[in-house]
């Protein structure tokens, strides 16, 4: 091979592996953002000054509101909205990209579920709206179809979510983005802040029900066994059967809140839980309505306000056994404060999560076994029959 034909190679390995890479950046930089849909999806808009998202399907819809620097769900009365729900669910709105333009005229919306959500309309999409201060608009996107992706291997298989086709309102181009945007609910109570009763150190538990009443107490809350109320020398309580009291109450959830003015006739069912802090907590259940069960709540407490100084206490512990009692005393006040606000709604809970509280106190009981038969001893069965004289 002389020189020139050297330099023709090298010409042709040039372009053949040049063409190589434009290839395989075009197909990186269709799922990575760059290239073409470098920029933003909504564009330019300030965080700041978003004060309500508005989320609509064909047919229903949904608002979050900030109302004094604080997001509420209207639909549910401005019940306090999920801080960091929603506040992540605007930040991917603000910084969401596509990875792939996707070519698609009007006729070819319906196909990609992109048409503006309308009662009735099969192939509506998820609109988000995005609204500043007096409604103003700032960004509206329609959430279209899932993009799914064939998992190696399995074929048949449909495929898992990897993005959803997205059209921002005003605008005519469709891009592919790995958002799945699930929590694009119009479901008021997806969005609410689950935040809940915590009640800790439990003393009792009172259930009263139907006319029966049974009361459950224990002396420590560190290593102290549950026991059942007037408990008879004969019964004996099978600790497997006890609800998780601690569990049940120490962390509790709800499914939804209804209406701000909801009636509580008819709640007939009442747990009274103390607890060594001196908070009584009185749950009052309705009727069940469907899975779920409404629930009302009242708060009290009693604690002492001021340090009873030990006998031989010194004077240098003085001053650090004041401050620990008034840190405690302040922080059950600011549990106090904030358990009372639960007072002002009707909760729906989980029905089967509170059910084993409803069970008769026979439940609760070991079961009696039966005495066994006795045994013939070895001398009397060593003894032979007596024969009958005829």
């Amino acid at each position: 091979m002389n020189r020139k034909q050297f330099f023709y190679l090298l010409a042709v390995l040039l372009v053949i592996g040049g063409a190589s890479l434009a290839v395989l950046f075009q197909r990186s930089s269709s799922w990575t953002g760059k290239g073409k849909g470098d920029g933003r999806v909504l564009g330019k808009f300030d965080l700041n000054e978003v004060t309500s998202v508005v989320i609509r399907d064909a047919a229903s819809s949904l608002t979050l509101a900030k109302k004094n620097d604080a997001w509420v769900v209207r639909e549910r009365d401005d019940y306090p909205a999920d801080f960091a729900r929603v506040g992540g669910f605007i930040q991917g709105l603000w910084q969401l990209k596509p990875v792939q333009e996707v070519e698609a005229g009007p006729s070819q919306l319906p196909r990609l579920d992109l048409l503006t959500p309308a009662k009735g309309e099969a192939h509506s999409a998820t609109l988000v709206e995005l609204q500043g201060k007096d409604s103003k608009p700032l960004a509206a996107l329609l959430v279209g179809k899932k993009f799914l992706k064939k998992s190696p291997g399995f074929p048949d298989e449909e495929g898992i979510v990897a993005g959803r086709y997205v059209l921002p309102v005003g605008k005519s181009g469709v891009s592919l983005v790995s958002e799945r945007f699930d929590q694009a609910e119009v479901k008021p109570a997806a969005w609410l802040d689950k935040t809940f009763l915590r009640i800790d150190r439990i003393q009792s538990v009172t259930v009263a029900s139907g006319g029966a009443v049974l009361k459950f107490l224990r002396d420590s809350d560190t290593a102290g066994e549950w026991k059942l109320d007037g408990l008879k020398p004969e019964e004996k309580l099978d600790p497997a059967k006890l609800p998780a009291f601690v569990s049940l109450f120490n962390a509790p959830t709800f499914a939804d809140v209804k209406a701000a003015n909801a009636s509580r006739n008819g709640f007939n069912s009442t747990a009274t839980v103390t607890t060594f802090d001196g908070f009584t907590y009185v749950l009052n259940f309705g009727p069940a309505e469907g899975e779920n069960v409404p629930l009302a709540i009242a708060v009290s407490a009693q604690f002492p306000k001021e340090r009873t100084p030990g006998k031989d206490e010194k004077p240098e512990d003085k001053k650090r056994l004041d401050d620990e009692f008034a840190a405690k005393t302040k922080k059950l006040g600011e549990d106090l404060a904030k358990a009372k606000q639960t007072e002002a709604r009707v909760y729906l809970v989980s029905k089967a999560t509170y059910e084993p509280l409803w069970k008769p106190r026979e439940e609760f009981l070991q079961k009696a076994q039966p005495s066994p038969s006795p045994s013939p001893s070895p001398e009397a069965a060593s003894v032979p029959p007596v024969p009958v004289s005829k």
